[in-house]
């Protein structure tokens, strides 16, 4: 599904949602913002992240603060 958004100062950004129908329901499984997609970019940083510390760093970020 395509749309654009208007910003406040009236410039054009482009979305495109990526969907997968199962049963009778649509779902969005990934969300391209003026062509990047939001998937291929947390991919990109969780492997950053693993390479340069672990996966178990990975969980604690992901958790947040104040989490174990």
């Amino acid at each position: 599904m395509r749309a654009r958004i208007v910003t406040n100062k009236w410039t054009q950004v482009p979305v495109e949602s990526r969907l997968l129908r199962k049963a009778d329901r649509w779902l969005i499984y990934d969300v391209l913002i003026e062509n990047v997609s939001l998937i291929a970019s947390y991919r990109s940083q969780f492997d950053r992240v693993i390479r340069t510390t672990s996966y178990g760093e990975l969980v604690r970020r992901l958790r947040g603060p104040g989490t174990s």
